[in-house]
């Protein structure tokens, strides 16, 4: 399992335990951020290396 995805699980169940159940817009920011994130230092560094 990669590191944002194992963050990503754990932020939504932070949140589960905090609320109960979690709304549609803390799933999407728990699974959407960690992926954005890992894409852009990718292309970041894509660039740089050119």
């Amino acid at each position: 399992m990669s590191y944002h995805k194992s963050n990503s699980l754990s932020f939504a169940m932070k949140i589960f335990s905090i609320r109960s159940v979690p709304g549609i817009a803390t799933v999407i920011f728990a699974f959407g951020v960690g992926p954005s994130v890992s894409l852009g230092l990718y292309s970041i560094s894509a660039i740089a290396k050119r």
